[in-house]
């Protein structure tokens, strides 16, 4: 192989390598929005991160749980349905009809406000670096008022 060959094909190796390298980034990426959007849900509703990707029926909590962290991974990460389906177990279908409830909930003003600070403090998270949250740290004060039911939790505080 003359040397213009060797040296084409050591770049090809070496984009390849890069592009791997930055699917494997991208991927990272993408589960660590997921795991905040699905975290941040799962405190906010006072649920298992575990029972928001479980397969079983599950109490109307840990439903809207999931929705509502779907619903937070899709609009504010631009998580796409299939990774976010890949996420929690479920297929593309339910995550877009997950979707789609949460926008159809958005018409309750106290449901609105909870979904509008959950965005905030989405952005927020992801408007600095990691550092300065746990150094500064973050919280956020939600009064639910009336949305939830008796059992459920009608202030949230959120500490990071």
């Amino acid at each position: 192989m003359s040397h213009p060959q060797a040296m084409l094909g050591q770049f090809a190796q070496e984009i390849d390598l890069k592009e791997t390298e930055i699917g494997v980034l991208r991927e990272a990426a993408a589960r660590t929005k997921l795991n905040i959007a699905f975290n941040l849900a799962a405190l906010v509703y006072g649920v298992e991160m575990e029972a928001l990707s479980d397969r079983r029926r599950v109490c109307r909590r840990v439903t809207e749980a999931r929705q509502v962290a779907m619903y937070l991974a899709h609009v504010t990460f631009q998580v796409s349905f299939e990774e976010i389906g890949d996420f929690v177990n479920r297929n593309r279908g339910t995550v877009r009809y997950g979707i789609e409830r949460v926008e159809d909930r958005r018409e309750n003003p106290v449901f609105d406000a909870l979904i509008d600070s959950l965005e905030g403090l989405m952005a927020w998270l992801m408007s600095g670096p990691v550092v300065d949250v746990i150094a500064n740290g973050v919280q956020v004060d939600f009064d639910a008022g009336d949305y939830f039911e008796d059992d459920w939790p009608k202030s949230v505080r959120v500490s990071l």
